[in-house]
């Protein structure tokens, strides 16, 4: 099965009170790391907004006016793991040259800090690939080569209006790209072989609003006479969804079709687009897959406020019935809270469904948005083999209205049945200290560090990172401070090692309580050892700094009862990429109430890397502050406070 890359559990860090309008992805061979961070975005030459993921996914957020324009969102074809994100009425003007496809690489404009694509300089613009797509051809100087003709109509027999075809040839992953004449023909030389052609064509209104996508994968074997192919949307057929309430309205769908060898096509689609696919169930010497992920929620005004959260998923083939049905005993339904942390927000809810251990389709996911706090149904078409995760995101939008500077993001994953009643909370807490997830460099046989952290960040049952903190980072070595940094550590901190040694990055910071009144202030440190003779021949390694999770399961939204003892419960967290042959060694807890100006040690009761504790609050305590001390047998020291985990009412 293909692996998809660059195109991870993706959301928008930003607030729209409109649904999100839908994009299209096409790709072909790939490779890379993915780059980011969950705030960085970039506004494209028409104005849309595009956010960049840590995982390599992409968020969109069309201009006003555009909410139905389509998004051809493309992880890079020449191999350098990079991802463009092009509005459909600009990649005709992309694919000819009369659109520079720099302005449109969304990965490395964040990854350079330009923020705004469209008055981006040359010269800033000197560092930015442009995706092999300038120039791109599929035409080939063999004596034997055959000119190929491919000819698309629309479902009406006309030629549609935009398009994104792309031509592999299966022996070697070579790609290039159609361009169409005015009667909707293309004509190149291919020599003999197997190809696969990726299809995407679709028609706007007079509004320039997208009505319809047509999507397919086709075979193609060229011989020793020319070929020609006709690539009909009547013969296409429409990909719907029909759910028990009748009231429900289709938010959007994604529509994903792929094969081995990292091709596949992705529709985005808005509430307004029909979607149709091409007939064909099968790819000679490919494995294929299809994913059908639509979003349906309750109508303005509605009395109970539901969404239908679906995935209709396929190995093997594509479907050969594309009007997707649910019932009620196909779905579960889970009451969910969305709790603020003291300070009502706004935001968005993102849920994604896949199958477990797999990777079906482009892996993105629908934005609703939210209120914080709130509640609503949620419905999915549950089975035991898939897993549904969902992030809430919610807090202060930047002065554009769109990057969130400010707020919290909270995502959890969970597994259902068919006709399970259940109940969930959402943003939580307590609050604690955040596992650093990085790099380490060592290139130059100095080495770097780069991470990405939350000063205050939950774990009780969800992960709970918070934006906004104004932080400074300070990285020591054999009590030597080599260099500082300032900033958000959930924008990533970035500092330079200096050889083999034992490294100390503490960071402290503080926020203030417009998004939430608990982790007002933290601080954390990080003692671990670096050589970088370890990191091997590439002189690249993911590391994780670990932490001591603090849970508290009857802390929901940032809040405790008052005067009632509290179960507390301490566990070692290797984080993404660290080691989980690590153990604790040490581990010690304090606790404050008033705001850290005196602490009092906890008793613990240890079992290897967790250990319970009872806290017996003060009757007059508002807020609980915790320290929390520890030490692992790989040379990691681990201390965090936290002003203000959780609060008392």
């Amino acid at each position: 099965m293909r692996r998809q890359l660059s195109l991870g559990f993706a959301a928008v860090a930003a607030f729209a009170a409109t649904a999100l309008a839908g994009g299209a992805t096409a790709h072909a061979e790939t490779g890379g790391e993915p780059v980011g961070t969950p705030i960085d975005t970039v506004v494209l030459p028409t104005g849309d907004t595009v956010a960049v993921l840590p995982d390599g996914g992409t968020g969109l957020l069309p201009a006003e006016g555009r909410e139905d324009v389509g998004f051809l969102t493309i992880p890079a074809p020449d191999g350098s793991g990079d991802t463009l994100v092009i509005p459909s009425d600009r990649a005709d003007a992309v694919k000819t040259g009369r659109e520079d496809p720099r302005r449109y690489n969304v990965t490395d404009l964040a990854a350079a800090g330009i923020a705004d694509a469209g008055t981006a300089s040359e010269s800033e613009l000197d560092g930015i690939g442009d995706a092999g797509l300038t120039g791109a051809a599929v035409a080939s100087e063999a004596a034997a080569a055959q000119p190929f003709t491919v000819r698309i109509l629309d479902r009406s027999g006309g030629v549609p209006e935009g398009d994104f075809v792309l031509v592999s040839q299966n022996a070697t992953g070579a790609f290039g790209i159609l361009e169409f004449d005015a009667d909707g023909r293309s004509t190149v030389s291919l020599e003999p072989g197997g190809y696969t052609l990726v299809h995407g064509t679709w028609n706007d209104d007079a509004e320039g609003q997208r009505t319809e996508i047509v999507l397919g994968m086709t075979p193609v074997t060229i011989g020793s006479a020319p070929y020609e192919l006709v690539l009909d949307a009547a013969d296409a057929s429409p990909v719907t969804v029909d759910v028990p309430r009748p009231d429900a309205r289709l938010r959007g769908a994604e529509v994903s079709i792929g094969a081995t060898g990292n091709l596949g096509y992705t529709d985005y689609s808005g509430p307004d687009t029909d979607i149709y696919l091409m007939p064909g169930s099968t790819l000679p010497g490919r494995e294929v897959d299809f994913a059908f992920r639509p979003v349906l929620d309750s109508p303005e005004g509605a009395g109970e406020a539901y969404t239908y959260n679906l995935a209709f998923l396929e190995q093997g083939s594509f479907p050969h019935d594309t009007s997707f049905t649910v019932t009620e005993a196909e779905l579960a339904a889970v009451r969910t809270e969305y709790h603020d942390l003291g300070t009502p927000v706004r935001g968005f809810t993102c849920t994604f469904g896949d199958l477990i251990g797999e990777d079906v389709g482009a892996q993105d996911c629908r934005m609703v948005p939210v209120e914080f706090p709130s509640e609503r149904i949620e419905y999915y078409n549950a089975d035991s083999s898939v897993e549904w995760a969902t992030m809430a995101m919610g807090g202060r939008t930047d002065e554009d209205g769109w990057g969130i500077t400010e707020g919290f993001v909270s995502t959890e994953t969970i597994v259902l049945e068919a006709g399970e009643r259940t109940h969930r909370d959402m943003v939580n807490g307590p609050l604690g200290g955040g596992t650093a997830d990085g790099w380490l460099f060592g290139f130059d046989e100095a080495g770097s560090l780069s991470l990405q952290t939350s000063l205050g960040a939950g774990h009780s049952g969800e992960d709970l990172r918070l934006l906004g903190y104004d932080a400074a980072a300070f990285l020591i070595k054999d009590g030597e401070k080599l260099g500082a940094w300032h900033g958000d550590p959930m924008d990533g901190v970035d500092l330079a090692l200096d050889g083999a040694g034992r490294y100390t990055l503490a960071l402290s910071g503080t926020r203030d309580t417009g998004t939430g009144l608990f982790a007002t202030e933290s601080r954390a440190a990080w003692t671990f050892d670096f050589d970088p003779a370890d990191l091997g021949e590439e002189g690249v390694a993911l590391r994780s700094l670990p932490t001591v999770s603090f849970d508290a399961e009857d802390v929901e939204g940032g809040w405790a009862d008052a005067g009632c003892r509290q179960e507390v419960t301490l566990a070692l967290e290797p984080g993404d990429f660290g080691d989980p042959d690590s153990h604790l060694t040490e581990l010690g807890l304090e606790v404050s109430y008033d705001d850290g100006r005196t602490w009092t040690e906890v008793d613990l009761d240890r079992d290897g890397d967790t250990a319970e504790a009872t806290l017996h609050h003060p009757w007059n305590a508002r807020f609980v502050s915790i320290r929390v001390n520890a030490a692992d047998d790989h040379g990691n020291e681990i201390a965090y406070t936290t002003i203000r985990s959780y609060g008392l009412r």
